[in-house]
């Protein structure tokens, strides 16, 4: 596969740390941002030619400024992965009567408004190259109602729907849009969920799986899927040789069901 230089936000951890390491060692320039320092030195030392920032996803202003500095130092961004996020408030998952309106609303911050800043700041060089992939990390909780996650759930189906309306906005101009649901993966976010207990082992996905999903279609070989909700279960070749009718039946998408089928 050609390689590529890739930005994977919140790559110090979990999900985007297995991403990161992963697409690295198919010889991938990476870079990663994350806000604790002692864990970006321990993850850039897992990426060879690639480098680690510091950096707050919700600040419009330094966005900017680490897209400038990834471009600088491994090239111009090709691939960028919008995987940071948080679960809930500083008190972990809470029911909305519980919880602090300003810690709902850094979910939806750090959720939503990190991923548009990013892909804001990397569009125009993906258009003017006339090629690019973006990767939305979303969750199964954007399409399954649960108690004690209306800021994550509102976060992540509001990052579904962004998915498919940018991949319209640029389908003519060779940048993929994707947005891929983990599963339910075991890590420092997910330990915390009042019900991980009683989940058996074996419907748990491994952060090891996502970051074989993402290694897939970083490859550009799914442009047909663009736009669309991929789940880490999914086969890729089944959902490619069905392309033509997830577009005309709006299938893994956000859509509304009524008595009669599809509400258009």
């Amino acid at each position: 596969m050609n390689t590529k230089n890739i930005l994977v936000t919140g790559g110090t951890r979990g999900i985007g740390r297995a991403m990161a390491i992963a697409l690295a060692g198919l010889g991938n320039r990476v870079a990663v941002t994350g806000r604790n320092e002692q864990k970006l030195r321990e993850v850039a030392r897992e990426l060879p030619g690639g480098i680690a920032i510091l950096a707050d996803v919700t600040d419009a202003a330094h966005s900017q400024s680490v897209i400038d500095e990834v471009t600088t130092d491994i090239g111009p961004i090709e691939v960028l992965i919008n995987n940071a996020g948080i679960g809930g408030g500083t008190d972990g998952p809470q029911l909305l009567i519980d919880m602090d309106a300003d810690d709902w609303w850094r979910v939806q911050e750090t959720n939503v408004r990190g991923p548009m800043l990013y892909t804001k700041a990397v569009l125009p060089g993906m258009i003017e190259r006339g090629e690019g992939i973006i990767i939305n990390v979303g969750s199964y909780l954007s399409i399954r109602p649960s108690p004690m996650a209306t800021a994550y759930g509102t976060s992540k189906a509001a990052l579904a729907r962004f998915t498919d309306c940018l991949a319209v906005e640029v389908a003519d101009q060779g940048v993929q849009v994707f947005c891929i649901s983990p599963g339910l993966v075991l890590t420092d976010m997910t330990r915390d969920l009042p019900f991980i207990n009683d989940i058996p082992e074996d419907d748990f996905q491994r952060p090891e799986d996502v970051a074989g999903l993402a290694c897939e279609l970083v490859t550009g070989k799914y442009g047909k899927l663009s736009g669309h909700f991929i789940h880490v279960k999914d086969e890729l070749a089944t959902l490619l040789a069905n392309a033509e009718r997830l577009k005309k039946e709006r299938l893994y998408q956000l859509s509304l069901h009524g008595l009669e089928g599809l509400i258009d």
